[in-house]
């Protein structure tokens, strides 16, 4: 049976973190370090209100969903999954085309994960991969102190306007949604001086 593709609601949101996180888990072999069932998180409803979330629905249940940001001239596509049990059934293809179907062209790029059938995807739709992503995790009293004796860090004001011109000029376009939803989020903008 195919799944229906359409545009993801604010009421699709706490399943679409339930394929999230069921994907997360087959994926990690295990749920350790992974949220506990909840709400949706801040970054679902993000991406549904700034940006373009599809979802694939099967029989009245979501077992797929895809976000893509578009911030000109950049798409970035956020977020790709499909529950365990529907992966490799072409319901990751369908919403990965019905997602980049846009009118403007820019560049399109992601973040992709460790499954193999993900980068394959990603490179049989064009994408090419420039260069490795790594998640990196370790216990704060293993780390120690980080040798910089002449390096800075000073909390940034939000709305920063030397913050805001660095990460257009190195990120190549104006993304003022994201920066106000990373400090309604609690984030603090950092520099690093030296």
């Amino acid at each position: 049976m195919t799944p229906e593709i359409r545009p993801a609601t604010p009421a699709d949101l706490e399943h679409v973190y339930d394929v999230w996180r069921d994907a997360e888990i087959a994926s990690a072999g295990e749920s350790d370090g992974l949220p506990p069932p909840r709400h949706p998180p801040s970054l679902h409803r993000h991406e549904l209100e700034t940006g373009h979330m599809l979802a694939a629905e099967l029989d009245g249940r979501i077992v797929g969903f895809a976000a893509l940001i578009t911030r000109r001239p950049v798409h970035f596509l956020a977020e790709l999954y499909v529950r365990p049990e529907h992966q490799s059934k072409s319901i990751g293809r369908k919403l990965l085309e019905q997602v980049l179907l846009q009118d403007d062209p820019g560049a399109i790029c992601t973040l992709t994960s460790d499954d193999k059938r993900a980068l394959a995807l990603y490179v049989r739709h064009g994408m090419e991969p420039h260069w490795p992503y790594f998640y990196l995790r370790a216990d704060a009293a293993d780390i120690g102190g980080c040798p910089a004796p002449d390096m800075e860090v000073v909390e940034a004001q939000p709305g920063d306007s030397d913050l805001i011109n660095w990460d257009r000029s190195i990120c190549g376009r104006e993304r003022p949604q994201d920066h106000d939803y990373w400090l309604r989020g609690a984030t603090v903008p950092l520099w690093f001086k030296r």
